[in-house]
């Protein structure tokens, strides 16, 4: 017992030392615990890996679009560096200028949350959750504050913009059709798609609009295109058409659906059907001659075309059902073909052609109908005739010719009067008295007329008598003064003569100028004709004229299709517009400065559909010419310096004209007429350099002519059109055209005969 009380006491001593150094020793004072200083942390973000993150000025931005901000939605991560102190808290709150939309006054902190991860290396910034949470477009300024362990904190000021997503759109209402033959893939239409470039579709879905389930009839791609499905059963007579949601997607997830409607057509209604038909052609057409484009239905589907027959291949046929020559077409020969077209759905109809080869058109025998077409030069004009004309002119010349005459003397008397008042001098004291006052008063008296006669005269007397007397003061002030009275004089002569010398050239130009009687080339044509034992026909036109200033007709056979003034479109198309510029302001061809000048519908009260002059005539009222003379570009040429490129617009415009008039008569024989020359007599801004250009187009139309049935010649008006006919103007004396512009007497003449020539070879038996 004893023993085991020992051990037992030491034992006890024992653990109270240890206890006691582990406590600080004996009753000694314990060593206080130092404070943590706190350290920020050092949070980034990357915006080089996260392409819709930037950070200027310290301050980051994240961008997102309307879609792309559903609940819990992650927008950016900010990362921690490893090695920093761990973070114990992440928040948003607002920034002070809160939220700039201003579309609710909800704080901006309230739709984003910060999200430390679960191994605290990453702050995610995201979309709260919940049904309210979807933030609308606009701009939210929230700051990111972050405290770690060390009690440390670090704000980042962050901005959230939430962009508004373009939606596509694509027009409603749209209807479609399909055989119910189609086959996979068949194409059924193209949506017309409305939206602009900030909606790029990305996808096209078709549903059901009751079922909403994706239709397993038809599909669309992203651009629109409608096809039939593999897996489509098409029945006429189970579903004759289909009402469909197209559903569209953009690349920014937004979408936008309208309905539309695919009717399914029977396919025994459905085939194709080719018109049987002979075409001509005239002989000598060669190789890549348009003959026609055949009469057919395609049905509800695109056709392809095959040509068939012995004389096959001779031409070739496109799937638009374009038939041309491949070879020259042999005078009197007929080639027989078969034109078979054939659809998508195996639908096919076929049918004999001919192509029958005409010889060039001949009238022998024949009283075809003409119209003549142009501007003033086939309208004609009332007006003087032009031996009046030629008269007043005349005798407006010799009165100018007095007048020039009468005011070159009063200009020379009364630079002599002036002489004689400077020779006399203004000093009392230092007269001068030289033979050059005397000889100038002298000469004054000669010249300056009855009106100022008796004023030289005393001025003469009065110089001379101070002259003899150098020292009388009195008689060199008599002097001085009848000196000034006979300048006087003299300058109220030489007023009222300049004055009579203006009225004179006014007159002068108002007669070469004045509307001189134009029968037009069409009276004298007409003649022609009359006297030509094989050519014959009758004029035929909406437009009937001239007439004289009384209104009488200047001749009989007078209908026609010229308008004065017009250009080649203002013919034909009643859209056509020019501008009313200085120039020909200037010159009397428009009166509405800086204007519209517009060819406008034929002014004919049964004109209900405003149409153009051309176009009424020949749809309206009947006017189907046989024969065609056209003759316009002098308008054209003469005054469109200021639109551009003259020759190249009346060459299209020529084009046009003449497709017009193939419109309506395919095989109407055209003779084009080139313009006579031009000159700028008067001064109106005639563009004389675009004449040959201009005709050398109109040679290059008919050059490159290959209509089938319709014939087009040159008639040349321009070369050699000179001669020594009586003119309406002195000045023009070697050509045929009295004002610069429009042809005299003789020029009509002179284009009359050139139109006979040409329609002769017609006419020949």
């Amino acid at each position: 017992m004893p023993m085991y009380s020992s051990i037992k006491s030491l034992l006890v001593l024992l653990f109270a030392f240890i206890f006691l150094t582990a406590c600080g020793g004996g009753g000694g004072s314990t060593t206080p615990t130092s404070s943590v200083t706190p350290v920020a942390p050092k949070v980034t973000i990357d915006a080089t890996t996260q392409s819709n993150v930037s950070v200027v000025n310290g301050v980051v931005t994240v961008t997102a679009s309307e879609s792309g901000v559903g609940a819990g939605r992650l927008l950016a991560s900010f990362d921690i560096p490893a090695g920093d102190s761990p973070v114990t808290s992440v928040v948003l709150v607002d920034t002070a200028s809160g939220r700039e939309d201003n579309t609710a006054s909800r704080s901006a902190a309230s739709y984003f949350d910060a999200v430390l991860s679960e191994d605290g290396s990453v702050i995610e910034v995201r979309v709260k959750s919940g049904e309210d949470a979807t933030p609308p477009p606009g701009t939210y300024k929230v700051t990111l504050v972050v405290t770690n362990q060390t009690g440390g904190e670090q704000s980042i000021e962050t901005v959230i913009v939430v962009s508004d997503v373009a939606e596509p759109v694509i027009a409603a209402n749209q209807t479609f059709s399909v055989s119910e033959a189609a086959a996979s893939d068949a194409a059924v239409g193209t949506l017309t798609i409305t939206n602009d470039d900030s909606a790029v579709i990305s996808s096209i879905t078709l549903t059901d609009t009751v079922t909403q389930a994706i239709s397993t009839d038809f599909a669309s791609n992203n651009e629109g295109k409608i096809t039939v499905l593999s897996t489509a059963s098409l029945d006429f007579e189970t579903t004759t058409s289909y009402t469909l949601s197209a559903i569209a997607t953009s690349d920014g997830g937004a979408s936008n659906a309208v309905e539309l409607t695919i009717t399914i057509t029977d396919a025994a209604d459905d085939a194709p059907e080719v018109t049987e038909k002979d075409y001509k052609v005239l002989a000598g057409r060669v190789a890549g001659t348009v003959i026609a484009t055949l009469e057919f239905d395609r049905g509800s589907s695109d056709v392809t075309f095959e040509l068939g027959g012995a004389d096959a291949g001779n031409f070739t046929l496109d799937n638009n059902g374009v038939l041309t020559l491949n070879t020259t077409a042999t005078a009197g020969a007929t080639y027989t073909l078969t034109a078979t077209a054939t659809n998508s759905n195996g639908s096919s109809d076929a049918a004999a052609i001919n192509v029958v080869v005409i010889a060039a058109p001949s009238y022998a025998g024949e009283t075809p109908t003409l119209m003549a077409i142009g501007d003033s030069i086939t309208q004609g004009k009332g007006g003087k005739t032009e031996a009046v004309a030629a008269a007043d002119i005349a005798t407006a010349q010799t009165d100018l010719d007095v007048k020039t005459v009468a005011a070159t003397t009063a200009a020379t008397a009364d630079t002599n009067a002036g002489a004689a008042v400077n020779a006399l001098g203004v000093d009392a004291d230092t007269p001068d008295f030289t033979a050059a006052a005397a000889a100038a008063i002298a000469a004054e008296t000669n010249a300056a007329g009855t009106a100022a006669e008796t004023a030289t005269a005393t001025a003469k007397a009065a110089i001379e008598a101070a002259a003899a007397t150098p020292a009388d003061v009195g008689l060199l002030a008599t002097a001085r003064a009848d000196a000034a009275a006979a300048k006087t004089a003299t300058e109220g002569v030489l007023t009222t003569a300049n004055t009579a010398k203006a009225d004179a050239e006014t007159a002068y130009t108002n007669a070469k100028t004045a509307d001189v009687q134009r029968f037009s080339y069409r009276k004298e044509l007409g003649e022609l004709r009359d006297n030509d034992t094989n050519v014959s026909f009758t004029y035929i036109g909406s437009a009937e004229g001239p007439r004289n200033t009384s209104g009488a007709f200047l001749f009989s056979d007078n209908k026609h299709e010229g308008h004065s003034g017009f250009r080649i479109r203002q013919i034909f198309d009643v859209a056509a517009e020019y501008t009313c510029t200085q120039e020909r302001f200037d010159n009397g061809a428009c009166s509405n400065l800086n204007g519209a000048i517009t060819g406008g519908p034929h002014p004919d009260a049964g004109n209900t559909e405003g149409k153009s002059y051309l176009q009424y005539s020949l749809e309206d009222l009947g006017n189907v010419p046989d024969v065609a003379l056209v003759m316009l570009g002098t308008n054209d040429m003469a005054f469109r310096t200021a639109e551009g490129d003259a020759v190249a617009i009346a060459k299209a415009d020529m084009e046009g004209l003449i497709a017009m008039l193939r419109e309506s008569n395919p095989e109407m024989t055209i003779l084009l007429g080139k313009i006579p020359p031009m000159d700028d007599l008067f001064g109106w801004g005639v563009n004389t350099a675009s004449v040959v250009p201009f005709n050398n187009e109109l040679q290059a139309i008919v050059n490159a002519d290959a209509h089938a049935t319709s014939q087009l010649y040159i008639v040349d008006h321009y070369t050699d059109f000179q001669g020594s006919g009586v003119e309406v103007d002195p000045i023009a004396d070697t050509l045929h055209v009295g004002d610069g512009v429009h042809p005299n007497m003789a020029g009509e003449a002179e284009i009359a005969e050139n139109w006979l020539q040409a329609l002769q070879p017609l006419f020949t038996p």
